[in-house]
């Protein structure tokens, strides 16, 4: 089984105060699923880590605390990403290439997961980096040797989109608590 992970489920792993960090920790947990993601997921977590750590709004482990203590603030984001991403046993796969797009009559050559997200949001109701997360689980699923079966999210709009993502990029959305019904964890 492959899963692509949504960045949720990544912070929700190593942040003890989320709902569902114990379930998506023994999920992670799992040797014989082979878990996927896209490099927009190590951006995005960056990102939301630089919001959290500044509102005070996640917590880590004492060990990672250690890590960062003394660090300056963009320092500690970067160590954190690196230090989590490094302690999952997951494949970040850089599926890319270049695709002419035409806009207003020119020509421009575009990052594919931008032109698959565009081509998603005309019918998807999607926040852009959902749909860009969307549309690297597609290019893992059709540009490399990774079959991707699931969709790993907690977000609730993706979940809510569930069937059109299925029927037309035939991967499942599927959330934390639905998987480990699914696998009996």
């Amino acid at each position: 089984m492959i899963i692509y992970l949504d960045t949720n489920i990544i912070l929700s792993h190593f942040d003890k105060t989320d709902h569902f960090h114990l379930q998506n920790k023994n999920l992670l947990d799992q040797n014989d699923i082979i878990y996927v993601t896209g490099f927009i997921t190590i951006v995005e977590f960056a990102s939301i880590l630089a919001r959290l750590l500044k509102d005070n709004q996640i917590q880590f482990s004492n060990e990672l605390n250690k890590l960062i203590h003394k660090l300056p603030e963009h320092d500690q984001i970067k160590t954190i990403t690196e230090t989590c991403f490094g302690r999952l046993n997951l494949s970040i796969l850089p599926a890319s290439g270049l695709e002419k797009i035409i806009i207003n009559k020119k020509e421009y050559l575009v990052e594919n997961s931008f032109t698959l997200a565009y081509e998603l949001g005309s019918y998807l109701n999607l926040r852009t980096l959902d749909l860009i997360q969307i549309a690297s689980a597609m290019k893992v699923k059709h540009f490399t040797n990774f079959n991707v079966d699931y969709f790993l999210t907690n977000d609730k709009n993706i979940l809510n989109n569930a069937q059109i993502i299925r029927k037309n990029i035939k991967i499942i959305p599927i959330s934390s608590i639905e998987l480990i019904s699914i696998l009996k964890i």
